[in-house]
């Protein structure tokens, strides 16, 4: 009977740590018409990207422009496989809590390498 309670226990233990929340890398608080942006590492050569998962579809956060900046190179040589910057601008529409999270991974494959949670609060 003990190890079948110690299994239980363990399922329960692993199930509360699944449920537990986010810690986003940043909080944004912002009024409702205000923009910012999101700049993550990237480098699309080793065919990784980022992706944003969650955080658009209630329509509180509105994507205005998305863009990529190589890193700087003084010797204006090509440098390939070299990365840079991922950038995301954002326009707020509407009060409330919105959680942003943006995934690296390849096209493809199921697990991201990286997972990125940005919160948003407009006031």
């Amino acid at each position: 009977m003990k190890p079948i309670s110690t299994m239980i226990l363990t399922l329960l233990v692993i199930g509360m740590a699944s449920c537990a929340s986010v810690q986003p890398e940043r909080e944004y608080k912002l009024s409702p018409g205000e923009e910012f942006v999101i700049k993550l590492e990237s480098n699309p050569s080793t065919g990784y990207q980022w992706r944003i998962t969650k955080g658009l579809e209630k329509s509180g956060i509105s994507l205005m422009e998305e863009s990529y900046t190589p890193k700087p190179n003084p010797t204006n040589k090509p440098r390939l496989g070299a990365g840079g910057t991922k950038s995301w601008k954002f326009e707020t529409n509407k009060k409330g809590r919105y959680l942003l999270k943006f995934v690296y991974q390849r096209p493809g494959e199921e697990e991201p390498v990286q997972t990125k949670h940005f919160a948003v609060r407009v006031k």
